[in-house]
Order: C-alpha cells, then structure tokens, then sequence
C-alpha cells in the first residue's frame, strides 16, 4: 500500500507540476497583452496633439507683415546708422508734452524758459527717463519775431547773457546742454556766440546748433574756442501733412547712412501728427538696422 500510495503522491505531484508549467505562459501572455494595450492607449493622445499645433501658428503671421509694409520702402541702415530725435518747444502744454513722453525709444527734448510749465516739463522728461536741455530763446533777425521771454538780445552785454542763461538754466536743471529758439543774429554774431558756448563748456554742457541760419557762425566760434558742437540735419515738422515728415525723415534716414548720423528736430506742437507717426515708423526703423539715442550719447561732435 505504501508504494502505491506513493507512485499516486509522485503521479499526482507530476500532474500539478505539468498543470502550473501549463499555465505560467498563460498569465505572461496576459501581462504582455495588457503592457502592450497601456503602451497603445498612452502612445494615442500624443498622436491627436502633434495634429492640432500647427494649426494654432498659421493665423498671425500675415498680418504682422501687412502692418510693416506701409514704410517697407525706407532705405536699410548702414553699420547701424544711429538716429536723434530733438523735440522744441517744452513748457506750454503738458498734454501734448505727454504723448512724446511715450515714445518707445531715447529722445532728447529742449524746455523753453519761464513759461508756466517750464519747471514742470523738464520734471516730467527726466522722470521719463528722456534728456533734457534748454531751449535757449535768442533774437532773430527778424526783428517782428518775438523770442520769448528770458531771451538773449543783441542790446545786452556779455555779463547780463552770462547771468541770464545760469538763470534759465537753474530753472530747468539739471540738464545736458542746450539749443538755440530762433536766434539767427545772435548765431551770425561770432563774439556773442562764442561767448555762450564758452559758458556751457565751462558747465560741462553741450551746444546744439539748431541751423535757424545759413550764416550761422557756430563752426567758427567753435574753431578758435578749441570746442566741440552738435548741429541740426533735419527739421521735421516744417509743414502738418504727415507726408511731408516722412520724407523729411526720409532725408534724415539718407544722411545718417551716409554720414553715421542724423540729428533731427521736430516740435511739441506738431502732437496730434508727429508722436503717432513715429510710433508707427519705430519697429519698421528698428527691423531695418536704426539705431535710437539721444544727443549727449550720440558720439556725433564735430570738431573743426
């Protein structure tokens, strides 16, 4: 009895032992097919979201190039040509002294002295992080043309226009330098400005020659004082048709290209067309190679 039941344990342990073999293959198939259907289910949303991105970039694209197309045809810079916009003419209204304050990029602005919102002006420039200089009102040959107030006169002596512009310059300051409003006989008189631009370097300040005369005799002056100066290419704002700016800065964009430089000035007043009309010329000039800054950062001394 013994050996039968033990030829039955050994008959009955070798059938467990073929029936668990039998199915070991059986549970690793299940596993691999359900590794396999995970593996499938995951590889399936990443299929769907490779679809839909091209989609989202297709529509701003063509509009961006039709807003740039308006100014497409102003010439490219050359070796990054840099461009200084002066603005005349702060302190008379600080709404239209306001809309320049926004413009994108550095700019230098000249304040009138003693006018109701001279002080005031020259606050908000610097707070806009903007350059400040006087706009130093002087006599102009035409007699009928009125300078304005703190102005210098051909009947004043070297001390009183010595006085006079530490004065306005007080008022306003601090500042970087300064340019002349109107003035073309005091320009044309060599002995009075060589004076005046004496003065501004012994204060570490500049002088921009606004040009408001051919027979400026700002080089000369500058010769024999051993000085250096800035002058005006371009005047803007001469007329309100917007048309007429763009070529003017047309022009300015030619003569930086080939000197390396423009300096051009426009004015506060011109605020309902000028500000506008730069904004939009801005990521145009950029995109073309222009470089903005201000006078004093501009490297464009002349020196005779």
């Amino acid at each position: 009895s013994s050996s039968k039941e033990q030829s039955k344990t050994s008959s009955s342990s070798s059938v467990q032992q073929k029936q668990e073999k039998s199915q070991k293959p059986v549970v690793q198939e299940s596993k691999s097919k359900t590794t396999e259907s995970v593996k499938k289910e995951n590889v399936t949303p990443v299929v769907e979201e490779k679809k839909s991105v091209p989609e989202v970039k297709k529509q701003p694209e063509v509009k961006k190039e039709v807003v740039v197309s308006k100014y497409d045809y102003l010439p490219k810079a050359v070796n990054n040509a840099k461009l200084v916009f002066v603005f005349d003419d702060a302190g008379q209204n600080m709404n239209h002294l306001e809309k320049f304050m926004n413009l994108p990029f550095p700019i230098t602005v000249a304040v009138l002295p003693k006018l109701t919102y001279s002080r005031a002006s020259a606050d908000r420039i610097r707070k806009a992080g903007k350059e400040v200089i006087l706009h130093q009102p002087m006599q102009a040959l035409n007699l009928n043309v009125n300078p304005g107030p703190g102005a210098i006169t051909p009947d004043m002596s070297l001390y009183e226009i010595e006085l006079l512009v530490k004065e306005n310059i007080a008022e306003i300051g601090p500042i970087k330098g300064m340019n002349n409003h109107e003035g073309s006989m005091i320009t044309e008189d060599e002995n009075r400005i060589s004076f005046v631009m004496q003065k501004l370097s012994d204060m570490g300040l500049y002088f921009l020659d606004s040009r408001t005369t051919s027979q400026t005799r700002v080089p000369q002056a500058a010769m024999s004082l051993g000085l250096s100066y800035y002058e005006r290419n371009i005047f803007i704002d001469n007329t309100q048709n917007v048309s007429d700016m763009v070529k003017e800065i047309e022009k300015g964009l030619n003569i930086a290209n080939q000197k390396g430089l423009a300096i051009m000035i426009g004015h506060i007043w011109s605020a309902n067309t000028l500000p506008n009309l730069l904004m939009e010329l801005y990521p145009v000039l950029v995109k073309k190679g222009y470089k903005f800054t201000t006078v004093s950062k501009s490297g464009g001394l002349i020196t005779p």
